[in-house]
């Protein structure tokens, strides 16, 4: 239905695509993405589908040539529909605005003809109104500015711009799309086999040192060991997605990184000593999601190299300017409660928040949107 009011096509719903090509020619044909009764979502897919959503291309070898290429490029929105949470990955999380659909009750359902007249009855009435939110959208996208910037945050600019004409009270779309990320980050947390872990890991070094440190094959040994403790017993078998390698264990806490900032438990990686040896910090951080105050952690040695290396780490050492509090920082602060001075705090910025709401079905908006 939602795909009829602004692409009308005789393929409508789609299945799950085998692979990047056929997803690709799929969303070429097509101006809005439809997978219908979808159960779940394999890592290659949620990539492609993060691509689709903010542009992506994608080149193979023309047929019954050697060396003529055709390319195919899209940025199409994405309607995912399935029973369970169908996304899992940070990544496609924050591009979604999930919706939660009440059940129908037995008395309250329709035949599949009554249901499509009333639908062709109330189509030009809803689509007029889609029409009046882009017209006031257009209007007003070039005034707008957002209190708080969320990821994909062209679209929210727009959806911004379109509130007046659509009813939305002031600052409905910033609170819906708060709820979409924290019910996301939620979900991340739940489906990720060593959230658990992580989080008992920094739990565990509160009041000690104030923040587990080591390299990454360290970092494996402490979430099995971690698991265990949770677990209250020896884990023979490991949960599936359970990182195997070193490198796996810090592939899986980089990528779990920013939800696990949301609950006051921050991840660093840098790199120290002459060798450079790259290592890895967990630690409880102030600020959002963390309750208690956080632990007090050993100013930054000498020979540590300050830097964030991608999107989701923090940074070591403060920032260059005092008024930059987007980016997570260690502010030296002695604590009062017996800590030494020359102690550190991890600390973040707190964007705003609001109650949670549930998610079945997803709705991945692109930027062109």
């Amino acid at each position: 239905m939602l795909q009829g009011l602004v692409d009308p096509s005789k393929a409508g719903l789609r299945s799950t695509p085998r692979d990047d090509r056929d997803l690709m020619i799929a969303a070429s044909s097509s101006w809005m993405y439809a997978l219908d009764n979808v159960s779940g979502i394999q890592p290659w897919l949620s990539d492609a589908l993060c691509r689709l959503a903010t542009g992506a291309g994608y080149s193979t070898r023309e047929l019954y040539t050697d060396g003529e290429e055709v390319v195919w490029q899209a940025k199409r929105p994405i309607v995912l529909n399935g029973i369970e949470d169908l996304a899992n990955r940070s990544d496609l999380l924050d591009r979604c605005l999930g919706v939660s659909l009440p059940a129908i009750p037995d008395e309250g359902r329709l035949d599949e003809r009554e249901l499509w007249r009333r639908y062709e009855d109330a189509r030009p009435r809803i689509l007029g109104a889609l029409l009046d939110g882009v017209a006031a959208a257009l209007r007003n996208v070039d005034g707008v500015t957002l209190a708080y910037k969320p990821r994909m945050v062209d679209h929210a600019r727009w959806a911004v711009a379109a509130e007046a004409a659509l009813n939305i009270p002031k600052g409905g779309v910033l609170t819906a799309i708060l709820h979409a990320r924290d019910e996301a980050n939620a979900v991340a947390l739940e489906c990720s086999p060593i959230a658990a872990a992580a989080e008992a890991l920094a739990e565990a070094n509160s009041f000690s040192t104030g923040f587990w440190e080591g390299t990454a094959s360290e970092l494996l040994a402490a979430l099995n060991a971690e698991a265990e403790k949770v677990a209250d017993k020896p884990l023979a078998r490991k949960p599936a997605g359970w990182p195997l390698t070193a490198k796996g264990a810090a592939t899986a806490i980089r990528r779990l990184a920013p939800n696990l900032r949301r609950i006051g438990v921050g991840v660093q990686f840098y790199k120290a000593g002459h060798a450079k040896v790259r290592r890895i910090r967990i630690g409880r951080i102030e600020g959002e999601g963390g309750g208690a105050e956080a632990p007090p952690t050993p100013s930054t040695p000498a020979s540590t190299t300050a830097l964030t290396e991608r999107p989701g780490d923090m940074a070591l050492g403060e920032p260059k300017t005092a008024t930059a509090s987007v980016t997570e920082k260690i502010k030296a602060t002695p604590k009062a409660s017996g800590t030494p001075p020359g102690t550190a705090t991890l600390t973040e910025p707190k964007p705003p928040t609001g109650p949670k709401a549930s998610t079945a079905a997803g709705f991945v908006p692109s930027e062109s949107f």
